[in-house]
């Protein structure tokens, strides 16, 4: 039996820290690694810019105060929780 714990976080869990400073990197392809950040709400901006211009991004890593993996599924569903608490009118004008 395995004692590692998850370093995936629910949806709710990091909506919650999206912008507490921490340490938090973008990882490319082949483990390149793309940009550090101070905060998982900059790194989801970030994302979201590097994919729209052409780079795959495998996942954001928050690395302190506490590991947590954040693939691609779930930044998208963390960038459209920004984008509806920034500027509500408008996402929700691009969801119709």
């Amino acid at each position: 039996m395995s004692d590692r714990t998850s370093t995936r976080g629910s949806n709710e869990g990091l909506t919650t820290i999206l912008y507490e400073t921490d340490d938090s990197m973008l990882d490319g392809t082949r483990g390149m690694a793309l940009c550090d950040v101070a905060s998982l709400g900059y790194a989801v901006e970030r994302a979201v810019e590097l994919a729209s211009v052409g780079h795959h991004i495998i996942a954001i890593v928050r690395r302190s105060p506490k590991e947590i993996n954040v693939f691609w599924d779930q930044i998208v569903r963390l960038a459209a929780f920004v984008v509806a608490q920034d500027c509500p009118i408008a996402f929700h004008a691009v969801k119709t």
